[in-house]
This record gives structure tokens, C-alpha cells and sequence, in this order.
């Protein structure tokens, strides 16, 4: 059920990027634009990529007991949106800045966040590494690092967050939930453990995911330096005839 819940919010989510770039369009041809360039639709992005990869991971090793815990930092960048729109009013279309009207762009940024998506995912598999390792503990002092740890895990989205003034009530019932959600885990940690599959398929996950996110992530600066460069020949051409004339 969970899965085929996530296989339609995955679809809803890469239809209604594909009506915002017509929209974007349709608003004018200058405007128009792949839905990649703000913070809101990269994220937008960073949510669907990160539960698409969780689920071919799951098609892979035949088990859906991660899932939980990979749904957590997808649910909490779900949360980050919502203050984002209606604090920010970042869901509003707008037009390119000048810096990003290149092509390279529209590479860098989606290889960016498949990068970001998967590191995330081995992050929540790290954690539930850490839950099934700890299964049998009984001293709360030695569990406090892992709940801090799990909070810290929800609050990733917080890094992107420009401004301390605003939406900070949002952001205190952000973390009650947050701590209550991880504590909770922990609470429940021996029948988790039990569901959890075998070490050694938590390590092979963690690993397939880090390697698919630092195979990715060098690429984007190069393809922007390389764009960069192409572009300053470009310039540099056309002002050397226009000297010439």
C-alpha cells in the first residue's frame, strides 16, 4: 500500500512539473523555463528523485522496511515546501535571471540533486543502521545521540532556509514533531530492528547510494566551468570583430 502510495505521489509530482513548464510558457515565451531554476522547484525535484530511487531500491532487495525511515527526510522536505510557499511565496512563477539562462544549467542542477537525493537516502539507511545496532539498549544516555541524530536528520531541509525572522512558530511545531516522530522510533526500536533486513543489506544500499551520489556530484561544476568557458569564448570572439571592424 505504501509503496504504490509513493509510486502516485511520484507521478502527480512529474505531472505537475510538466504543467508548470507549459504554464511557464504560456505566461511568456521569455519566461518559460525547465522547472529547475529556484529553490522551490528543485526541491520539488530533490522529492520525487529521492522516492523514485527508494523504490528501485526496494524492487531491488525485495523489502519495504526502510521505507519509513526514507520517508522521513522526503516528508520533511515536503514540510520545508509548505513554508516556503506560503511564507515566501515561492511557488509563484517567475522569470530567469540572466546567470541562468544556459543550457548548462538545465544539466547541472537535476545531476546536482540526483546526487543530494541519494545521499540523503544512505543518511535514513545510516540511521536505520544505527536503530537496528542499538535494539537492545537500555540506557537512555547512550540513545540521546541517536535522537539527535534523527532530529538533525529532519531539520536537513532547515539549511536552506535564508531568513530567521519569519515562519518561526511553524519552525518550533516543526521540531516538536520532529523529536516526538524520532523519539518514537526509538521507543519502538526492538519490533523496527526485528522488521529491519540483515546488516549487510543495509551496508550494500548505503554503499550503491553514496557511489550513484559522488558519481554525480563532480559533474555539475565541471559542466558549469565548461559552460562558462565556452560562453567567455563566445564573448571573447565577438568583441575581438568588433575591434576588428
Amino acid at each position: 500500500m505504501g509503496s504504490r502510495m509513493t509510486w502516485v505521489a511520484i507521478t502527480l509530482a512529474l505531472v505537475g512539473t510538466m504543467v508548470r513548464w507549459f504554464e511557464s510558457y504560456l505566461l511568456g515565451p521569455d519566461i518559460g523555463h525547465i522547472p529547475v531554476s529556484n529553490l522551490y522547484e528543485v526541491f520539488v525535484m530533490f522529492i520525487w528523485m529521492t522516492a523514485l530511487f527508494y523504490l528501485y531500491y526496494e524492487d531491488q532487495y525485495q523489502t519495504r522496511a526502510l521505507g519509513g525511515f526514507v520517508m522521513l527526510v522526503v516528508s520533511a522536505a515536503v514540510g520545508f515546501l509548505l513554508w516556503y510557499s506560503i511564507v515566501r511565496e515561492a511557488h509563484a512563477i517567475q522569470p530567469l535571471v540572466p546567470a541562468l539562462q544556459s543550457w548548462w544549467m538545465k544539466v547541472h542542477v537535476p545531476a546536482n540533486f540526483i546526487g543530494y537525493g541519494t545521499f540523503a537516502l544512505a543518511a535514513m539507511v545510516a540511521f536505520a543502521y544505527l536503530i537496528k545496532q542499538q535494539a537492545q539498549e537500555t540506557k537512555w544516555y547512550k540513545l540521546a545521540p541517536l535522537w539527535l541524530l534523527g532530529v538533525a536528520l529532519c531539520f536537513e531541509p532547515l539549511a536552506f532556509r535564508q531568513s530567521q525572522e519569519t515562519g518561526s512558530s511553524y519552525w518550533i511545531i516543526y521540531f516538536g514533531i520532529s523529536a516526538l516522530i524520532v523519539a518514537a522510533i526509538l521507543a519502538a526500536r526492538k519490533p523496527i530492528a526485528a522488521r529491519l533486513p540483515a546488516y549487510e543489506i543495509l551496508d550494500d544500499v548505503m554503499y550503491k547510494s553514496i557511489a550513484v551520489g559522488f558519481a554525480f556530484s563532480p559533474l555539475p561544476p565541471c559542466w558549469v566551468r565548461c559552460g562558462r568557458q565556452r560562453h567567455g569564448a563566445v564573448i571573447g570572439a565577438g568583441i575581438r570583430r568588433r575591434r576588428g571592424r
